[in-house]
């Protein structure tokens, strides 16, 4: 009940497959840190199944992470490189 508060401090929100109507609107809140558990591995206790969801996740998640690392360090590459150029009264 006391999700909202814990979601903030939470990397992954996994939900049972008896709640996928809340996943839509999880998703709208807080994003990709929302997945399903898959419905054959929550009826069958398949926790490794269930692992492999949570590492597939994590793996996405920091890939598209370094990304949008990656993309900030190149936009401030391009910024110091102008400011270079106006520096020195160069032009590009």
């Amino acid at each position: 009940m006391d999700l909202k508060k814990r979601a903030r401090e939470a990397d992954l929100i996994l939900l049972a497959p008896q709640i996928s109507y809340l996943e839509k609107k999880l998703k709208a809140e807080f994003g990709d840190k929302v997945s399903m558990i898959p419905a054959i591995d929550f009826a069958t206790f398949n926790y490794q199944g269930m692992l492999h969801t949570v590492m597939k996740r994590d793996k996405e998640r920091k890939a598209k992470r370094k990304a949008q690392i990656e993309q900030a360090f190149s936009y401030f590459d391009q910024l110091a490189v102008l400011a270079a150029c106006q520096t020195c009264g160069q032009s590009l």
